[in-house]
């Protein structure tokens, strides 16, 4: 994409909506106390820092180990979240929304919601 063979404005646009979708779920589990020890939030900078230069090392003799190791951590991301859903949600039923989770998924402004959903028609996902 850099040197322009997979540039096209629709990609850019899915990828804007990708990343601002996954800041968005940071800032909620933030909000639900993921953040709260100094600690957690010291490794979490770090070891991105860690990985982002890792794995443009690892680009740089092989983008499709790059890509491929990218699609095992969001599978496990994936993973790890379910999880967390089902062993916490009685807990997570008793809680209210976080504000942020309230003005990302009922605001007015779905500033690119729709864009990051390719497979589905528009508006399909959203939550009541």
């Amino acid at each position: 994409e850099s040197f322009g063979w997979w540039r096209g404005v629709e990609l850019r646009k899915i990828h804007n909506a990708e990343e601002w979708n996954e800041l968005q779920h940071l800032l909620i589990m933030e909000a639900l106390g993921g953040n709260a020890l100094w600690t957690d939030r010291f490794l979490g900078y770090h070891v991105a820092i860690g990985y982002y230069w890792a794995l443009n090392g690892l680009f740089l003799f092989s983008p499709q180990a790059a890509y491929n190791f990218m699609e095992l951590l969001e599978a496990h991301a994936v993973d790890t979240y379910g999880t967390f859903l089902t062993e916490n949600a009685d807990r997570l039923q008793d809680l209210p929304p976080p504000t942020v989770a309230q003005k990302y998924y009922t605001s007015k402004d779905l500033y690119l919601f729709d864009d990051f959903q390719v497979s589905v028609p528009v508006g399909s996902r959203r939550p009541p």
